[in-house]
């Protein structure tokens, strides 16, 4: 392990979230990080794990003070202490990237000592810092985002990767989701609760293997166009049936005469539809040819397909849209002597008729296509029903079978390329390493395996600094 500390390098923002991980190596619970103005002096909150020896079992509040400063002075110290003169804690850490003077590390001391303080009141100096950092490096490391390591100086040699199978590093990586879980949902999640069945079957089928996604899909298209083509196959005057009688009309007309005259006129439909319909239906004859030529086992590699087949897909909906209408019906109905009959643009595909159901199955067929490249599900329900729970849930269960990660939205960030980061450290965890290469190594073994990595992120909407 090398490092060369360099708090220089770190803004004030950085030095929060870098002493976050650093409490959060050290093993405290519920760890939070408090950032930005208004935070009443308090930039990271955490308790004492109610585990550690001589404790009680319930947990203990620790307030850190982080100052990334070159020199703190007494009033400046007091003013901070003031803040929390009435809060109820157990301790206050003041974590600061400066050594004080004899003088005033011997005033602090007098201060932890005394009385004054509702609470205890500690300090974390530049010297005490180091040390803690280089004693837990190895831990820290395990939790401490790509920048932040770059900035602060600490790191390790890249090591190469050998021996590396995919079930060590999804039994690492469900390790670190029971931690994840146990941190930030541990209010939340109930094992064995009654979860949303309907929501879980959604997320489950989402997250199938490459294999069964491709199969299922490929039967789902099949279906999709054979169906189509049932009704397509349909009489073309079997589908003019949108005909109401003028109430204007003579209403003496013979039965056997307004017969003659509907039935004249849906020979007419037929007769000038006939083009189009045999076009629509040559269409949809191309597209079963390529929903049958796509590879029954992958689709990640068929991309180009897929592609063909989404255009072949628009290009049936183009032709449907192009549907014969017809609004004269006075012209093409002849033997009607005394009576007139409006059909009203009478289409072939009339309201409620086969039109509206083959719209229906083509446009689902480019809604499924489409969606087997869009990798995202998102899950939004009111506050308190239930999705943190469910989440974890599907977590754990998931972990037993392939690689997953999980994400809280109240996670802090500090930069754009926070969820990037994010993925890159849990990786590298995954596989107990640090090495940049890592995320095309993991590339292989799920595509050797027919798996992929699901990053899963609950309560998205609690950090306005994400960018997706």
């Amino acid at each position: 392990m090398s490092y060369d500390l360099t708090w220089s390098k770190l803004d004030p923002a950085e030095f929060e979230e870098f002493v976050y991980w650093l409490v959060t190596a050290l093993g405290y619970s519920e760890p939070r990080w408090v950032s930005g103005s208004g935070d009443g002096g308090v930039d990271v909150v955490a308790y004492f794990p109610s585990s550690m020896p001589g404790l009680p079992l319930t947990p203990r509040k620790v307030v850190f003070q982080c100052k990334h400063i070159k020199k703190l002075t007494k009033p400046k110290i007091e003013e901070e202490l003031a803040n929390f003169a009435t809060a109820d804690l157990d301790t206050w850490v003041l974590v600061a990237t400066s050594d004080p003077s004899p003088q005033l590390r011997t005033w602090f001391s007098n201060i932890g000592n005394s009385r004054r303080y509702p609470f205890n009141v500690e300090a974390w100096w530049r010297q005490d810092l180091d040390r803690i950092v280089r004693e837990n490096a190895e831990k820290l490391l395990n939790y401490l985002p790509k920048h932040l390591r770059v900035l602060s100086g600490i790191s390790s040699p890249p090591a190469e990767v050998h021996s590396a199978t995919l079930t060590a590093v999804t039994a690492r990586l469900r390790d670190i989701n029971s931690t994840q879980i146990d941190r930030f949902a541990r209010s939340k999640y109930i094992p064995n609760l009654y979860v949303r069945r309907g929501i879980q079957r959604q997320i489950e089928e989402f997250l199938l293997d490459e294999a069964t996604v491709a199969h299922v899909t490929k039967t789902k298209l099949i279906n999709i166009i054979q169906n189509a083509q049932k009704l397509a196959k349909s009489s073309p005057a079997g589908f003019a049936k949108s005909f109401r009688e003028d109430p204007k009309a003579d209403t003496k007309v013979r039965e056997a005469e307004r017969r003659r005259a509907v039935q004249a006129f849906r020979k007419h439909v037929a007769s000038e539809s006939e083009a189009w319909l045999e076009e629509f239906r040559g269409c949809l004859s191309d597209l079963l040819t390529l929903a049958k030529q796509l590879p029954d086992r992958t689709y990640l590699a068929a991309k180009h397909d897929y592609e063909r087949l989404k255009a072949s897909i628009q290009n049936c909906i183009r032709i449907q849209r192009t549907i014969p209408r017809f609004s004269e019906p006075v012209d093409v109905l002849p033997h009607a002597p005394t009576g007139r009959y409006d059909a009203v643009k009478v289409s072939i595909f009339s309201e409620g008729s086969s039109g509206t159901e083959i719209q229906a199955l083509i446009e689902s067929a480019l809604s499924v296509s489409e969606g087997l490249f869009k990798p995202g599900l998102l899950v939004i329900d009111r506050a308190g029903s239930g999705k943190t729970n469910l989440l974890c849930h599907v977590v754990t269960r998931l972990s037993e079978q392939q690689p997953v990660i999980l994400l809280f939205g109240r996670q802090p960030s500090s930069s754009e390329a926070f969820l990037v980061d994010e993925v890159q450290r849990w990786i590298e965890n995954g596989f107990g390493e640090h090495n940049p290469n890592l995320v095309a190594t993991l590339d292989a073994l799920l595509s050797k395996h027919g798996q992929f990595l699901t990053v899963f992120i609950d309560g998205i909407n609690e950090n306005r600094d994400l960018r997706i």
